[in-house]
């Protein structure tokens, strides 16, 4: 099929893949994350102004409406106040990790607001999928926050999601610090039923 090297993209879908299914092994019976009848909620397409036309659903208490609600936070990660608005604050090392969402293989992408005053800080982004022994976190991406709050990325959910095919399966996304603190608020994802 290829002659000499694969190209790079291959490598890049393959390396999440291989690593969810090495996890996987051993247990027949295991699944990627629950799978859910996820029922349509209230959708935005709050970046057309940046040409993404996508409509997306906030993450569960994705815009911090002054409590962290299902949220969960490890090394210093807090709400913070800034002008009247509500921020998740996440010092370098923090981690906050959302409840879980519905998506499935159609266009599972994720974009949030983001901000640092630490030059060179960035946000490690993963998927985090519930499994019989446990969960799993799959890398999703880094993003490099602006001085001031702005819109990440894209990042595209690029684990198998096989099973979500006709129904959806729940994820939840970890945010975790390197370099500096960063803010975040406003967690989107484009949700099952797009397409």
């Amino acid at each position: 099929m290829f002659r000499g090297r694969p190209p790079r993209m291959l490598f890049k879908l393959l390396v999440p893949v291989a690593a969810l299914l090495a996890i996987s092994v051993g247990s027949a019976r295991a699944t990627i994350g629950p799978v859910a009848n996820c029922e349509p909620s209230a959708s935005t397409e709050p970046f057309t102004a940046l040409g993404d036309p996508t409509a997306y659903e906030l993450i569960p208490g994705g815009d911090f409406p002054g409590t962290l609600g299902a949220w969960t936070v490890d090394d210093g990660a807090a709400l913070t106040s800034s002008g009247g608005k509500y921020l998740l604050s996440l010092p370098a090392r923090g981690i906050a990790t959302s409840p879980p969402a519905c998506v499935n293989v159609i266009h599972p992408t994720v974009r949030f607001y983001a901000q640092t005053s630490t030059p060179g800080a960035t946000i490690e982004v993963s998927a985090v999928l519930g499994r019989r022994a446990g969960t799993v976190a799959i890398p999703l991406g880094e993003v490099t926050p602006s001085a001031d709050l702005a819109p990440s990325r894209q990042l595209l959910v690029r684990v198998p999601l096989f099973s979500a095919v006709n129904g959806g399966v729940l994820l939840g996304l970890r945010f975790e610090a390197r370099g500096g603190t960063a803010e975040i608020d406003n967690v989107y994802v484009d949700p099952w039923r797009s397409g």
